[in-house]
């Protein structure tokens, strides 16, 4: 069975007890070490990885092979384009026809989780590869995202195999990436972004004694976004807050409402952030 992401991961890779263990193999890709200082989250994205790959469900008597670099299962059906990204990856040969296979996969799928499936019809003499992805609907806070990629198509009367672990780990938030906390003053201001719109433009003024607590509190608290993972809906208005100390603004908070994230310019950094809380005092502010 598929591991929950909620289950721990701080145990060493040698304490998992799957039923199958892949082969020892190198990921097929990493991600760069861009946001390696001190690696934490990363760590733990990469012993997650291992766990899930390691605990994923195989039918009896499935055997290991070595990981395509080519041909069909050269590479996942699905998988996240982000620079944060682990990818481990394993390959079974199985004696079981692929409707068998899919059938009973797809009983597999844990508490906690949800499934898509997909498929690549191929012409003559070229086999139609085939998918089902599983996902968790929680995840750790470490992790942006997280899902267990099976590629697989039928050969004969086998069905051969593709497992892909993925995690997107989201970048290490450090004690230099928060707000300090001799801030004395807050200016907020809202900018409608769409025409024609019921909002208006506000600017609303925090000093000490008001929301400028929660406010800060609530852009510490959020963890950090990976560069290049930013969904975002119709976005109606721009918010930026500028924090002082004194008379010198010490940063700077740029929010594009109906996206997930959030710039932080502070000591000359931009960094990106998870917009839940923070947007919700913003929010809270503007509609008083």
């Amino acid at each position: 069975m598929l591991a929950l992401l909620t289950a721990a991961v701080g145990a060493s890779p040698s304490a998992v007890k799957g039923q199958h263990l892949p082969p020892a193999s190198p990921p097929t890709r990493t991600s760069p070490a861009g946001y390696d200082q001190p690696g934490h989250n990363r760590d733990q994205a990469r012993l997650l990885a291992m766990r899930l790959l390691a605990e994923a469900w195989l039918p009896p008597a499935a055997t290991g092979m070595l990981v395509p670099t080519n041909g069909p299962l050269g590479q996942p059906q699905t998988t996240f384009a982000d620079v944060n990204l682990i990818d481990l990856s394993a390959a079974y040969e199985a004696t079981m026809r692929t409707f068998l296979f899919q059938e009973e996969l797809a009983r597999q799928a844990p508490p906690g989780t949800s499934y898509s499936g997909g498929g690549t019809l191929s012409g003559p003499g070229t086999p139609d590869v085939y998918s089902l992805a599983f996902a968790p609907r929680q995840l750790p806070s470490f992790a942006e995202a997280a899902q267990l990629v099976y590629s697989y198509y039928g050969y004969g009367p086998k069905t051969l195999i593709r497992i892909d672990s993925e995690v997107v780990w989201r970048p290490f938030r450090g004690q230099a990436t928060k707000l300090p906390a001799r801030l004395t003053r807050a200016l907020v201001r809202s900018v409608p972004q769409s025409s024609p719109t019921s909002l208006r433009p506000q600017s609303i003024s925090l000093g000490p004694g008001s929301e400028l607590g929660a406010l800060v509190s609530a852009v510490n608290s959020e963890p950090a976004a990976p560069p290049g993972f930013v969904p975002c809906a119709a976005i109606q208005q721009m918010i930026t807050v500028s924090f002082y100390a004194g008379t010198r603004r010490l940063a700077q908070l740029t929010q594009y409402v109906g996206c997930v994230d959030f710039n932080l310019r502070l000591d000359g950094r931009s960094i990106l952030l998870q917009a839940s809380p923070t947007l919700g005092v913003l929010q809270r502010l503007l509609r008083s």
